[in-house]
């Protein structure tokens, strides 16, 4: 089983040598020193987890919280020596997972960590385990079968994953990035012109009629998101 990638934003020290090297062991560790090279790597590998470090009371790094919130649900972790339960309501008021104080143990950390790990792929296999419905779309995960307005579709394997993976994450902005790794593997992640391809046959499939509004958003730049059209 491949090691859990780790995202660590920090803008200042590095964390305590001891520390990394034993997360290090447990976890493949990508390091961003601020907010927008951290998003650039997120978009590029989305990782399995994001680790905050807050170095001073006035650290705004933890601004980042919600960006990240609007195209991802992966689990984010402040780690940080305030113990100030407004900060504490803040971090988690923004999106955050979990909270954790510098004074605390390694093994405590590294616990945190796996726990908030488990949790994400639990909760990804549930959803994979189900009917999932987004307006008149109806994409059964146990069976691999689509319908739209009742009617069923048909679709190639490389339409269904992609859609699969949209309809997972619906409402939610997917990176192009992230659709290019879970559709066609970790190498395609630089074939923009694969996902332009596919997203243009799904669209035309989703159509239930010539003049109906597309389900599938492009966010320029960013990805694309599936959503039905507001009644």
């Amino acid at each position: 089983m491949a090691e859990p990638t780790l995202l660590y934003i920090n803008q200042a020290t590095a964390l305590h040598s001891n520390t990394i090297t034993h997360l290090q062991q447990h976890f493949k560790i990508t390091r961003a020193d601020d907010c927008q090279h951290a998003l650039h790597l997120a978009a590029k590998t989305p990782p399995d987890l994001v680790l905050i470090e807050i170095n001073l009371a006035e650290d705004s790094t933890i601004n980042i919280i919600p960006s990240f919130r609007e195209w991802t649900q992966t689990p984010i972790l402040v780690y940080s020596d305030n113990d100030n339960i407004n900060d504490k309501l803040n971090a988690f008021s923004l999106g955050a997972n979990d909270y954790i104080l510098k004074s605390c143990h390694p093994q405590e950390l590294l616990a945190r960590l796996h726990a908030a790990f488990r949790i994400s792929k639990k909760l990804q296999k549930s959803m994979s385990t189900s009917t999932l419905k987004i307006g008149h779309l109806e994409v059964d995960l146990l069976q691999r079968k689509v319908a739209l307005k009742g009617t069923p579709l048909s679709l190639s394997q490389k339409e269904y994953n992609l859609l699969k993976v949209l309809s997972i994450h619906h409402g939610k902005v997917v990176t192009q990035s992230q659709l290019l790794k879970e559709v066609w593997g970790k190498e395609y992640q630089s074939k923009l012109q694969y996902l332009r391809v596919y997203i243009g046959q799904l669209r035309k499939k989703l159509k239930s009629r010539k003049n109906s509004p597309h389900l599938i958003h492009t966010i320029s730049g960013v990805g694309y998101r599936l959503e039905p059209p507001q009644a």
